[in-house]
């Protein structure tokens, strides 16, 4: 499993369906997305969802899409 698979697993299992939907479209992949730092995104969603621990993971690199 990639960690964009990762990601979108973790989310939905979270109850986060939006979120699973934005990283399966690509918002949160680094060269995917329209963001310029879709990492930063990816944590400041996670964060005011109220899941602290996955923005760790975020920030952490444990979600990034092209590693």
């Amino acid at each position: 499993m990639n960690a964009k698979q990762e990601l979108i697993r973790v989310l939905e299992e979270r109850g986060l369906k939006e979120m699973a939907a934005k990283a399966r479209e690509g918002e949160y992949g680094d060269l995917s997305s329209p963001h310029v730092f879709p990492d930063i995104r990816l944590v400041r969603d996670l964060e005011a969802a109220g899941h602290k621990d996955l923005a760790a993971r975020a920030r952490n690199g444990d979600f990034d899409h092209e590693r």
